[in-house]
């Protein structure tokens, strides 16, 4: 069993993040748009219960989305929005959101360091920018994500098309619902990848399950980053309780 642990700074933390049925409530054709200055395309859309996504794939031979080898599937953080997300080149007076992820220049250069793989990458934001609240608010939460995941797979990826489960910060909410949704983790899954964003993790309730995902014989992988928030302050007050925060639920996973 391989488990990463890391203790990274907040700033470095942001320079890590970085993964044919019909689309749950997308049209057939989805509008496509080709990049001018990059080798991609991609598109953005509403899908329903207001789930907006963006997706970017490499181009085929004949200039369209290419079906994916590997899809990076990255949940949203509380409080961003795809655009950016996505990120810019910064400019000043430009919202600093636009600046801590950038998972749209992280995926051109996945593709430069890996040209034997498609990757194509979906972003998933919640309504109200926060899917912990999407799933408060759904008692079928967990199954309306994980059918997403699934139809996403069939979609834009080729039929032996592996997943790269991961978000940030609020973005767990939804990789926890892929999780929890079924008795066993996919085993189109290889990939997850926590960045400050397991708070839901309970040991009686999913370290098993990690365990026997992390034991399948398709070596996958399970990587957990995490800040030390438990003397961060905000107004003079810890922004955490004394048992909160993502630095004491990776504790509690290597624990578990």
């Amino acid at each position: 069993m391989r488990f990463s642990w890391s203790n990274l700074s907040y700033a470095a933390l942001f320079c890590v993040a970085l993964v044919p049925s019909v689309t749950y409530g997308l049209e057939a054709t989805p509008p496509w748009t080709r990049s001018t200055k990059f080798a991609e395309t991609s598109f953005t859309a509403t899908l329903a219960d207001k789930i907006r996504i963006h997706v970017n794939a490499p181009v085929d031979e004949k200039g369209g989305p290419a079906f994916g080898t590997r899809l990076i599937i990255y949940a949203l953080p509380n409080g961003n929005t795809l655009e950016q997300t996505l990120g810019c080149q910064m400019k000043q007076g430009l919202d600093w959101h636009y600046d801590i992820q950038h998972v749209a220049a992280q995926i051109r250069l996945l593709r430069s360091l890996m040209p034997s793989e498609r990757i194509v990458l979906i972003c998933a934001e919640a309504p109200q920018r926060s899917w912990p609240a999407f799933r408060a608010a759904h008692n079928d939460a967990n199954a309306i994500i994980a059918r997403l995941v699934d139809s996403w797979r069939k979609e834009y990826g080729t039929r032996d098309a592996k997943v790269f489960l991961t978000g940030h910060s609020g973005g767990g909410g939804f990789m926890f619902s892929v999780i929890d949704a079924q008795d066993e983790i996919p085993a189109y899954i290889d990939r997850i990848a926590f960045l400050d964003a397991n708070y839901n993790f309970e040991a009686a309730k999913h370290a098993t399950k990690f365990e026997r995902w992390l034991n399948d014989n398709n070596s996958p992988r399970l990587i957990v980053i995490a800040y030390d928030d438990r003397e961060i302050t905000f107004n003079g007050k810890k922004v955490v309780g004394p048992t909160g925060g993502t630095f004491r639920a990776t504790d509690r996973m290597r624990n578990a």
